[in-house]
């Protein structure tokens, strides 16, 4: 589709979302209280003498996202916000991302110098205190590696500490496990859209014996709830996993930590359990020189300092009120403790505190009191205050707006993946449980509705189409699995309003696709809908940006014996580019069959392998080879 748009306002993505925490193999076991926050690309030198600045309208707030978390237990999965604003977005103009970049890479090479000083300390196999302290530590490590990988700053690879948490990890299980054996139990265990505190007592409830007193209230983290909202659970496959491996994948994700303490299961998330560990906290509405100010320095050198002189006022003014050392401006031992009390800019606005609970709770009430014009401070602090509230007050509602529309960035990623995944898996005669949850928790997600309502509506016309096409091909599945009823009308709605527009401009692609979606899943051939779609889908002047498209709905809408096979075979010679041209048009040669077919097959290791394909795509295309091929048949 996206060939498509690229004339057409649509929304932007951050490339395929990463894979699923849910979809983990049974026994294959996580880092327990390890966590990842989102952050920000790196981005090149600018020019000296910078342009004006855009403004970012307030209505048409310009939300860049990106997936958070490095590539180990610390990536959010598709079903969370694995999405963050970039800082223009709350700051108010473009290029505050490059700015905040160009600021603080200074302060990263001392960062990267400092950690990378630190000797490797030697903690007793049995020791359990130092085992939680060396973790935490190394947790911390980790996050400023991960910081300064992904602002392309070098230093350390994060890998290096990842191995030596998972090292420590496996050994506070084998700890653990001599009070406690039930966490070598095995599962047998599937969770679906579930409560995280329902889903951990599922998963604990199997393991006889296990205390749980300090398990369930131990999650409820004021800052994290607030943060994420509900947390939930929308598939995870427990069936050969442990107990242990259970709470590791049920609670990491969800930047949370669990342990065993005279014999009972507690479990808290890093900046309040027992051991001092590392938070990220968002201060972005705070932080960031406005537009006005920022506009009226023309040197590009000279913004950058400024940027860097509000961070570092804002930093040093946070790490005197909270008894920590700023490590950014002054860090001359590298064998400090790990409890020590310690604060750096993790990104854009983003501030990485390692604490103990007591000042990581200080901090969160700091942090909301900096943002409140109504709140009272003392000190260095009541000027910093005056600054702060006013930022937070002016950038709340263009903040919230690009949460909004973060949120439906993500949620549309989720319909693209899943939908496709769906599919494919339908195409090997299989129902893919975990894909199918996903797709019904984003259809009863309100940022879905918000889909349907403009042109990035045919991303969850598509999602309706895939479910329709991947259940009639399995007539054999026993359960029983629906569109919820709100979101089957919005689609409805949809459909009709793209009908409509596409009445009025033949040519228009995202009209085009949503049309062609629904015209797709429609079975009655008396359908009001489908006579008035067909003609447009299928005519149209030779020279139409559309016309190899229509070619294919040709092939698609017609009877298998009036395809025009010759034309679907000449079509595929020329070439076929994108996810749902791709899927589209192997769909249409193999129900054409003969020629077509053959033609498809013959160019198919082109077509896959010459171009970004999402990777289910690729499956499904490969396995409508397969004989009795129900998926292609309409």
């Amino acid at each position: 589709l996206e060939p498509y748009l690229k004339l057409a306002p649509k929304p932007q993505f951050a490339g395929t979302p990463g894979p699923s925490r849910f979809s983990r193999s049974p026994g294959k076991g996580r880092m327990s209280g390890f966590f990842g926050s989102g952050g920000p690309r790196g981005a090149a030198a600018p020019p000296a003498k910078a342009a004006p600045m855009p403004s970012v309208a307030a209505n048409k707030v310009n939300v860049n996202t990106y997936v958070a978390g490095p590539a180990t237990a610390l990536r959010s999965r598709p079903g969370r916000v694995a999405a963050a604003m970039e800082l223009g977005d709350i700051a108010g103009y473009r290029g505050a991302n490059n700015l905040w970049t160009q600021a603080m890479r200074e302060d990263a090479a001392q960062l990267a110098q400092a950690a990378e000083a630190r000797p490797t300390v030697a903690v007793e196999p049995g020791n359990e205190s130092a085992l939680l302290a060396e973790r935490a530590r190394l947790m911390y490590d980790y996050l400023l590696a991960d910081m300064r990988s992904r602002m392309r700053w070098g230093g350390e690879a994060p890998a290096r500490y990842a191995d030596r948490i998972e090292k420590i990890n496996k050994g506070l299980v084998r700890l653990w496990s001599k009070t406690a054996p039930a966490l070598e139990k095995r599962l047998d265990l599937v969770l679906h859209d579930a409560a995280i505190a329902d889903a951990l007592e599922a998963a604990v409830a199997r393991g006889a014996g296990l205390k749980t007193d300090g398990l369930i209230g131990g999650i409820q983290d004021p800052v994290l709830r607030a943060e994420r909202g509900e947390m939930r659970v929308t598939y995870l496959d427990l069936r050969g996993a442990t107990v242990a491996q259970a709470l590791d994948w049920i609670l990491v994700p969800e930047r949370m930590t669990w342990w065993v303490q005279d014999g009972t299961l507690c479990a808290a998330t890093a900046r309040s359990a027992p051991v001092a560990g590392p938070w990220v906290y968002d201060v972005s509405l705070l932080v960031m020189p406005d537009e006005k100010e920022i506009e009226k320095i023309e040197d590009y050198q000279k913004r950058i300092q400024a940027v860097k002189q509000s961070a570092d006022d804002f930093l040093k003014a946070v790490a005197k009120a909270l008894g920590a050392k700023a490590i950014a401006q002054e860090r001359e031992k590298a064998e400090e403790p790990a409890e020590k009390r310690e604060i750096v800019w993790y990104g854009p606005g983003q501030l990485l505190l390692f604490a103990d609970a007591k000042t990581h709770a200080a901090a969160a009430k700091l942090f909301a009191d900096l943002a409140d014009p109504k709140a009272e401070l003392a000190g260095d602090l009541a000027e910093l205050h005056k600054t702060t509230s006013a930022r937070a007050e002016a950038r709340k509602d263009a903040a919230e707006k690009a949460r909004s529309a973060a949120e439906k960035v993500r949620v549309a990623g989720v319909l693209r993946e899943y939908s496709w995944r769906l599919l494919a898996a339908a195409a090997g005669g299989e129902l893919d449980h975990e894909a199918l949850a996903e797709l019904q928790v984003a259809w009863k997600n309100p940022a879905a509705t918000q889909l349907l309502k403009g042109e990035a509506r045919v991303i969850p016309i598509r999602s309706a189409w895939a479910f329709q096409t991947a259940m009639a091909a399995m007539p054999t599945v026993e359960e029983s699995v629906v569109i919820p009823k709100a979101f089957r009308d919005g689609v409805q709605e949809a459909a009709k309003a793209a009908l409509a527009d596409l009445e009025k401009s033949p040519d228009a692609p995202a009209a085009y696709f949503a049309v062609l979606y629904t015209a797709l899943g429609i079975r009655d051939p008396s359908s009001e809908f489908l006579a008035k779609a067909k003609p447009l889908l299928t005519e149209g002047k030779a020279d139409s940006p559309l016309a190899d498209v229509r070619t294919v709905a040709k092939a698609l809408l017609a009877e298998p014996k009036d395809v025009d096979a010759k034309a679907l075979a000449e079509l595929v010679a020329k070439g076929v580019r994108g996810d749902d041209m791709v899927a589209l048009t192997a769909l249409a040669c193999r129900r054409a069959g003969g020629e077509a077919w053959t033609a498809f097959r013959a160019e198919s290791r082109a077509i896959l392998g010459d171009q970004p394909l999402s990777g289910a795509v690729v499956v499904l295309v490969n396995r409508l080879s397969r004989p009795g091929m129900i998926l292609a048949a309409r």
